[in-house]
């Protein structure tokens, strides 16, 4: 793809320029819709005229259609985002920096968006977009089941799976991958499950229960049917999207008493995932009671996605590819790349 974009902008250089316009128009609407040509304008920063030119011309391609609330993306228009974005990526550093990542997490699989999430918005709309083609392209058809975890990043990306996109030959079930937690209702697994699951067209269950609980009450808490039957649901995820987090963040988050929170830092945690708290050398220093999906399940997971960004999250993200028990796919931008390749080479 890479020759081929090469010759492509040899005989037609003003292609590219194009390219990149039309891209970032279907981004923002797909980010913003249903959107008007006003509103649009405004956030690309151009005048109407001009847009107004290139969304009659996406309209005519198939790629964005008007209703009485304003311009929506289609799907054809999602794939060729998807596309868009593979043959930009095929000709930046990028995919050289997806191979050498590969081989220092030692991992088969990862994908690198040419942004950095800390602080961007559009960071998130391009991470959601490449999601929403990614599984596209890799999800067979049929009945899938798909757990997601808590937190603001699967909150977001998760905005930008659509039914449009996803649904026409698949049938979702869409289920939390764990309880409830100390922050905004929004972002938390089944809130992020149910309404996944609206945009989708499919159905959901629900796992209501705190995610930091204590032996005892973990214990009863597993004889409930309703918890015994999402449990049961989880056993047959076929796709998982979770994040991992910085261990101190993570520890405040939820609630921890401050002697415990130093406890686990003091012992050299750098992140979290799953309710475990870890170590640059990917030793496990503490383990919080908890119902849901647990570290060792990702051996029986068939796709289990890790979407993080952010230089924040770049120990948390390398000493996770020493803790989890099987090969996960990583779907991360820029800024974490570059913090542990660099850290690598220094």
């Amino acid at each position: 793809m890479k020759a081929l974009y090469e010759k492509l902008r040899l005989i037609v250089p003003e292609a590219e320029e194009s390219l990149v316009k039309r891209s970032n128009i279907l981004q923002m609407v797909l980010r913003y819709q249903p959107i008007g040509r006003q509103s649009l304008a405004e956030k690309l920063q151009m005048t109407e005229r001009p847009l107004r030119t290139e969304t009659n011309q996406l309209k005519e391609l198939g790629l964005l259609e008007s209703t009485r609330t304003g311009m929506r993306i289609t799907p054809l228009g999602e794939e060729m985002l998807g596309f868009v974005r593979n043959l930009l990526h095929s000709n930046s550093s990028l995919l050289e920096n997806e191979k050498r990542l590969s081989q220092t997490l030692h991992l088969n699989e990862v994908h690198i968006i040419d942004n950095d999430l800390e602080g961007n918005q559009g960071a998130i709309n391009q991470m959601g977009v490449f999601l929403a083609t990614y599984l596209n392209r890799l999800l067979p058809e049929g009945p899938i089941t798909l757990a997601v975890t808590g937190g603001t990043t699967i909150m977001e990306v998760s905005k930008y799976l659509n039914h449009d996109l996803l649904t026409r030959p698949r049938q979702f079930l869409v289920v939390p991958a764990r309880g409830g937690m100390g922050e905004s209702v929004a972002a938390q697994a089944n809130t992020i499950s149910e309404q996944l699951a609206k945009r989708l067209q499919g159905k959901s269950t629900t796992l209501y229960v705190p995610d930091s609980l204590t032996e005892t009450a973990c214990t009863l808490l597993k004889q409930e049917p309703a918890i015994q039957h999402t449990l049961e649901v989880l056993r047959q995820t076929n796709v998982l999207l979770f994040s991992v987090g910085d261990a101190r963040i993570m520890a405040e988050r939820r609630g921890f008493p401050q002697a415990l929170t130093k406890e686990i830092l003091a012992k050299g945690a750098v992140g979290e995932a799953f309710g475990c708290f870890y170590t640059e050398e990917g030793e496990i220093v503490y383990r919080m009671p908890r119902i849901g999906l647990q570290l060792e399940q990702l051996t029986e997971i068939e796709y289990p996605i890790l979407i993080a960004g952010g230089c924040t999250k770049s120990k948390a993200v390398k000493a996770f590819a020493k803790v989890a028990p099987n090969q996960f796919i990583l779907v991360t931008d820029r800024g974490v790349s570059h913090s542990i390749l660099n850290e690598v080479t220094h």
